[in-house]
């Protein structure tokens, strides 16, 4: 018994330190999708290596876009043969550190170890691919989203997974004079009744 007791906490331990993994290659994908649209349209005044990496995102972009049409948690069948596709042209080597990489021990303290596992890619395409392949391995795709009212990419971190703009900001300003009124608020509920009321009370 004390056996399985102890291979759950490792499952759930394992399963914690993949989410958590996930969240931060989640995060990667939106700042570079981010990254992108800062940087407009791709032109000759930009670098090779800047135009590369702007058409490794923008497919990368391309198979989230269709995704959330379809079936926001899952890729779709173009999604995914995309993603196989690139992901045969920029295949990625397993390696081991030759050189000290910084770890924290099971007791949180830093320690310098060499041979740490790792993959290296020869073509940002492949790490593109990767980053997304790490979140959809973590199951998180469903948290990969697009604001209503910027546009910017995002990672939800709801609880309930129910957030539908970036920030507080963009709330703010979606929640403008249209949307108070289709919500019925206060302020827009009939206002001749209000003036009604005021003027039985003489204020």
């Amino acid at each position: 018994m004390k056996r399985r007791g102890g291979h759950s906490r490792v499952v759930r331990e394992l399963s914690l330190a993949r989410v958590v993994q996930g969240l931060e290659f989640a995060h990667t994908l939106v700042d570079n999708l981010n990254v992108l649209a800062r940087r407009g349209t791709v032109s000759r005044e930009h670098t090779s290596v800047e135009r590369r990496e702007s058409e490794a995102w923008r497919e990368m972009e391309s198979i989230l876009e269709a995704s959330l049409r379809e079936q926001p948690r899952q890729l779709s069948d173009d999604g995914i043969r995309l993603f196989n596709k690139r992901a045969a042209e920029c295949p990625g080597v397993l390696c081991l550190s030759d050189q000290d990489s910084f770890v924290e021990d099971d007791n949180g303290k830093r320690i310098a170890i060499q041979g740490v596992p790792g993959i290296n890619f020869k073509d940002v395409g492949a790490y593109a691919s990767y980053v997304l392949w790490r979140v959809l391995e973590a199951r998180l795709l469903g948290r990969v989203k697009r604001c209503l009212e910027c546009k910017r990419w995002f990672v939800d971190e709801t609880r309930n997974k129910s957030a539908e703009r970036c920030s507080r900001a963009c709330t703010v300003k979606w929640w403008n004079r249209p949307h108070r009124r289709d919500a019925r608020h206060a302020q827009y509920r009939d206002p001749a009744r209000k003036r009604r009321q005021k003027g039985r009370t003489g204020q």
